[in-house]
């Protein structure tokens, strides 16, 4: 009895470990933290999409060789790509470091600062945006490689984004 209780146990602890080592991202968590950043500038919230995931996924396992340089898919939906030197970044540190570029951009002249970064901070706020999805992969060197598709895509050259 106390054999068959231990082996339980073992086995429950053992599944534990394999789910958190598998569970590399929170599908809430990435949609709580894009939304944050839409509540923020009075836009509509995003969803989750399976489809969007789906694509981000295939995209994302094309980089893990190297995981550098950083390109896009050129797909037809919107994208954000985060590369990070190791594996402690979650989902809310990846969209900040999207969102982080709003100290560089203008909404009066929809501008974005000299030689700065907006891009990525207005697909996260895009306004007609509906859905995202997203995906999270561990590079063969141990730094991680984040990918959000966005429907529809945002981002648009002379569109404002909210």
């Amino acid at each position: 009895m106390a054999y068959s209780s231990h082996l339980a146990l073992a086995l429950a602890l053992l599944l534990m470990t394999i789910q958190l080592t598998t569970a590399h991202y929170s599908r809430k968590d990435f949609v709580d933290a894009h939304n944050a950043a839409r509540k923020k500038v009075g836009v509509n919230p995003v969803k989750w999409d399976s489809e969007l995931e789906s694509y981000a996924k295939d995209y994302a396992k094309k980089q893990m060789g190297n995981c550098k340089p950083i390109s896009y898919s050129h797909g037809d939906y919107g994208e954000n790509i985060f590369w990070g030197k190791h594996d402690r970044y979650d989902e809310w540190d990846v969209v900040h470091s999207w969102t982080s570029e709003k100290k560089y951009y203008h909404y009066k002249d929809n501008s974005c600062d000299h030689g700065k970064e907006c891009g990525h901070y207005k697909q996260v706020v895009w306004g007609k945006t509906k859905k995202i999805g997203c995906a999270y992969k561990k590079c063969d060197g141990g730094a991680i490689y984040v990918v959000c598709e966005y429907y529809p895509k945002g981002n648009v050259e002379g569109e404002w984004p909210y």
